[in-house]
């Protein structure tokens, strides 16, 4: 498919949609010097790659904040044995060295299982505070329904991948102290009023009008790619080369969906501005301070 789009002369690329099949196309668009927007995790130094997704570490740090203040200082991990899966925990740990946090227990599985017992029984001898899951559905909502089903009495908390409607549908009814690392744009009517607050209500009234569908973080990640490429291009900046430099030299700040972007810093990932921690209640998200 990616190479198909650089036959036909396109000056930017907006994809692809998992860590594994980015990493697919990530070179061929480095080679052609093509603007490549992506909507899953990268990791390169080109400097026309754009990631529109935060990064493991945004999100681990946005989660380790959430633990300073519950005072939680034991965790267990658990994540699935993919491309994704097994790159949030090394950014984990290094934030978790300087906050004194504490990972009593690591668990993985196939991001194909469909029981995670054995693992989440492993976890609960730890006596972990809290249960880290890094994975997309469905193992992700599969987990959730094993950790209910072993009656434990402590939250657990899902990485972005999670913040999405077939979580939700996975775990319908039976949620308690379910917790992911989700978009703002999900709980934007429980925020306080604000210019960014203000941009996320029109994106998700605007998808909503055309999809009959609530939008989440990855609807965000996509809009602030094809964004991106067409503030550039509306800027005169028409060809390739052109879009890599305005955004890198000229735009280098963005005020997106996801969150702030500042190329100045990293093309790597988005803020964290645009990440909360989301529980749920009656089936659907529930912003937890």
């Amino acid at each position: 498919a990616m190479d198909r789009l650089l036959s036909e002369g396109v000056v930017a690329v907006v994809g692809a949609t998992q860590v594994s099949t980015t990493a697919a196309i990530l070179p061929k668009a480095v080679q052609a010097k093509i603007p490549l927007f992506t909507v899953a995790p990268a990791n390169t130094d080109a400097d026309s790659v754009f990631v529109m997704t935060p990064s493991s570490k945004t999100v681990a740090v946005q989660i380790v904040d959430w633990l300073k203040k519950k005072n939680i200082t034991k965790v267990a991990w658990i994540n699935a044995k993919d491309a994704f899966g097994v790159e949030g925990l090394p950014a984990f740990e290094e934030l978790a060295k300087t906050e004194n946090i504490e990972i009593v227990a690591h668990e993985e599985f196939d991001a194909t299982a469909t029981d995670m017992t054995v693992q989440l029984t492993n976890v609960k001898k730890a006596n972990p505070e809290v249960v880290i899951v890094w994975s997309r559905t469905p193992g992700a909502g599969i987990v959730a329904r094993n950790y209910k089903a072993l009656g434990f009495d402590i939250p657990m908390i899902q990485s972005t991948a999670s913040a999405n409607q077939g979580f939700l549908d996975q775990v319908k009814d039976n949620n308690e102290g379910l917790h992911v690392s989700g978009s703002k744009l999900s709980i934007a009517d429980q925020l306080p009023d604000s210019d960014q607050v203000k941009k996320l209500k029109e994106f998700r009234d605007a998808f909503k009008a055309e999809y009959n569908a609530e939008p989440d973080l990855f609807a965000a990640h996509t809009h602030d790619g094809l964004s991106l490429a067409v503030t550039a291009i509306k800027a005169g900046k028409t060809t390739p080369e052109e879009i890599t430099s305005y955004l890198n030299n000229e735009l280098v700040t963005y005020q997106g969906i996801t969150g702030t972007f500042d190329f100045s810093q990293t093309r790597l990932t988005s803020q964290p501005d645009g990440l909360a921690v989301l529980s749920i209640e009656n089936n659907t998200w529930k912003y937890s301070e």
